[in-house]
């Protein structure tokens, strides 16, 4: 039951739309991914999903390399011709609607005037389900800031759409040990910082114990560490206040 729903909801989810290029002794291939995703900063590195009856699949395996092409929100086209065929019978790329280009580092040609282009040395295989997982070094970028990605959802290709408007907001955590009482908090959607929040500290055995007011840093962050003087079972709770907007966190000890 619970597989099923998912089922249904995942089509929901967005994601970019990737093309994953790969070279054999066959021929040079091109299908569409979702699920391709950045996994690393050092060293770069990207996984792609692929089902193991694909002509890609067999291809990764062979050469230990593949090409990574995100595309702009102008090239749905690609995709959709990339995802309704299988490689193992069409040749995709001989299509004039793929311009492509050389690699530098991998011998996979590479889908021309994506948003980013990644190559990709082969580094682990892994068995996840139905389909496998290849996890890839990226060797190479190219990015076309100019460009939006891709998106899809719904089974349908988007653009991106308005970033949302700022608002501000604030939340607060409370943090007891064994002799301190830590306060973590930030304030969001500012035009600019650092500001200024009130903070109040009480528990249920001693009232207030502490009201302060903390700067943010310049990224909205603040923070407060005081010692801790009470043992045995107690319930603190912090507030934090800016201009009328109000957070609190509670935590108990003992």
């Amino acid at each position: 039951m619970s597989a099923d729903l998912f089922r249904e909801a995942s089509p929901h989810l967005i994601t970019s739309v990737a093309l994953i290029t790969s070279k054999g002794k066959g021929r040079a291939n091109v299908m569409s991914a979702e699920w391709t995703f950045q996994v690393s900063y050092r060293p770069m590195m990207l996984i792609v999903l692929v089902d193991r009856g694909d002509a890609t699949h067999d291809n990764i395996l062979e050469s230990k390399e593949f090409g990574v092409n995100f595309l702009g929100d102008d090239q749905a086209s690609l995709s959709s011709l990339a995802g309704a065929y299988t490689g193992k019978e069409v040749n995709k790329l001989s299509s004039d609607i793929f311009q492509t280009y050389s690699g530098k580092k991998i011998q996979t040609p590479m889908i021309s005037d994506c948003f980013l282009n990644a190559e990709c040395q082969l580094k682990q295989v892994i068995e996840t389900g139905d389909h496998t997982m290849f996890l890839g070094e990226v060797l190479d970028v190219h990015f076309d800031e100019s460009k939006s990605p891709l998106l899809y959802t719904k089974r349908r290709y988007w653009q991106r759409g308005p970033q949302l408007q700022r608002k501000a907001s604030i939340y607060t955590t409370h943090t007891v040990g064994s002799d301190f009482l830590r306060v973590d908090g930030r304030l969001q959607g500012v035009e600019k910082y650092p500001q200024t929040v009130d903070l109040a500290l009480s528990s249920n055995r001693g009232g207030s114990v502490v009201r302060e007011a903390v700067e943010t840093d310049e990224n909205g962050y603040f923070e407060l560490v005081k010692p801790n003087s009470f043992e045995g079972k107690v319930v603190y709770t912090v507030r934090a206040e800016w201009k009328g907007l109000t957070a609190a966190a509670a935590t108990e000890l003992g």
